[in-house]
């Protein structure tokens, strides 16, 4: 699954997702069905050409980095949080 957290709710029009993949998927393969589902839906300042801006990704509730962490397997039932910034004070 993968979860939009706070305003990318908003934007996708969902809070949560389910995205099938074929067993011996990586993270790239998740992240390319992300694009493509969502991707036209997320602002420019979030998202664009392909690359996360401003956003924390998390499998599993571990922090991954899209550009390095490409070629991770994913397991079924692995969870993606998709998280924007937080600001206050």
């Amino acid at each position: 699954k993968v979860h939009f957290m706070g305003p990318l709710a908003d934007f996708t029009g969902e809070k949560e997702a389910t995205i099938e993949l074929p067993e011996g998927s990586k993270l790239r393969d998740l992240l390319k069905r992300i694009d493509e589902r969502f991707g036209k839906k997320l602002p420019e300042m979030f998202y664009a050409n392909g690359q996360y801006k401003m956003l924390l990704l998390m499998l599993n509730l571990r922090d991954i980095h899209p550009e390095k962490d490409v070629e991770r397997p994913l397991a079924d039932g692995d969870s993606l949080h998709v998280i924007p910034p937080v600001g206050g004070g």
